[in-house]
């Protein structure tokens, strides 16, 4: 026999034990089956448990790398997995050695009447963020928590007012709030308190802001202040406050007067010369100079000292007002030419405080 007849018959007999022993001849792994010669991953309705780390997809019908799938894979310190608005995934800062400058993405609600709430929190006393990521620095932003309320409610009374949902703020003071249902009044609610996780000490008063919001919005840049005790103490004190009466237990509402170029963290820059107005049945300003105080501050951003003496803001832009249940308020004087301040409700809430960003336009005149 030639050696190409020994060729031809080897190859044959090869050819033949492969038709043979079809897909049989294929070792596949864990959680694969075989197809087409090729191992795959098991696709069978709902989908296949894949290893550790990996997600089956149902498009390439392949068990991949869920590093950045849901209920897969760790994001890194200090990071925390979000989703964008086109469903990308991706590892994002939450503060520690993160850059507390960035804001957190902000994504939309999937409700058609749900509201996303994010912004960051800063101290009343001197408009500085309330935690910048650093443990050295201490960790202040895990003794506080943000409650949404109806405004309503919260202006009613802070101490009975339900909230609607807590959130934690993270290491840099910031906070991401999604799926919020929105109250009936158009109009939400943000405050900051003492954390109730057993170890609550009392050391802040429940201070609020509120913005108006529509159905599937997303609220961002948003400012939430927080108001310690001790710098209440030291306001009333300063303001002449007696018989262990403060700001704070009274109810304070606190405008600040904002106009002109930008002052960070604020849109606008605190104006002075403006004095506290509530608006009348008749849509007339007229204020009330018992019940208002303002501050000697010289720097803009800081409200350290409390007076019954001035008449009107100061450098900082802002005052507290007591004694006043919901009610339209406005301001006189200080602001730019050909522009009056806004009217809007507000409230020196009991046992709370309200703050609220103030400006001026045009139509306010009317």
């Amino acid at each position: 026999m030639s050696t190409f007849d020994i060729l031809v018959r080897v190859t044959a007999g090869l050819a033949a034990g492969v038709t043979a022993s079809g897909c049989g001849s294929v070792e596949c792994g864990a959680n694969t089956i075989e197809k087409d010669n090729v191992c795959v991953a098991e696709a069978a309705d709902p989908g296949t448990q894949c290893g550790p780390g990996t997600v089956y997809n149902a498009t390439s019908g392949r068990c991949e790398n869920g590093t950045f799938a849901d209920g897969g894979g760790l994001c890194g310190p200090n990071t925390t997995l979000v989703i964008d608005d086109a469903g990308v995934r991706f590892c994002v800062g939450t503060g520690g050695s993160t850059d507390c400058s960035q804001p957190l993405p902000c994504p939309a609600p999937t409700g058609s009447n749900n509201l996303t709430l994010c912004g960051r929190v800063y101290n009343l006393d001197d408009s500085t963020p309330f935690d910048d990521g650093k443990p050295e620095d201490g960790e202040p932003y895990k003794t506080i928590e943000l409650r949404v309320y109806d405004p309503i409610s919260f202006v009613g009374n802070p101490s009975t007012a339900m909230p609607l949902t807590t959130a934690a703020a993270d290491s840099c003071g910031r906070f991401v709030i999604t799926e919020v249902s929105r109250p009936t009044d158009g109009f939400i609610a943000v405050a900051t308190e003492d954390v109730t996780d057993g170890s609550n000490t009392d050391q802040y008063v429940q201070t609020g802001i509120a913005a108006p919001a529509a159905g599937g919005q997303t609220l961002s840049g948003l400012r939430a202040w927080v108001f310690k005790r001790s710098t209440d103490q030291a306001w009333s004190s300063a303001a002449g406050l007696s018989g262990g009466t403060t700001f704070g237990s009274v109810g304070v509402y606190i405008p600040i007067f904002l106009s002109g170029p930008a002052v960070a963290p604020l849109p606008a820059g605190p104006t002075a010369g403006v004095t506290i107005a509530p608006v009348d049945t008749t849509g007339n300003r007229n204020p009330k100079p018992m019940q208002d105080y303002y501050f000697t501050d010289s720097a803009p951003l800081s409200r350290k000292t409390a007076s019954a003496t001035p008449s009107s803001t100061g450098a900082n832009g802002t005052g507290l007002y007591v004694n006043s249940g919901l009610n339209t308020f406005s301001g006189v004087g200080g602001a730019p030419p050909s522009t009056c301040w806004a009217k809007d409700l507000a409230a020196a809430p009991v046992g709370g405080a309200y703050v609220q960003e103030r400006t001026a336009a045009a139509e306010f005149c009317q």
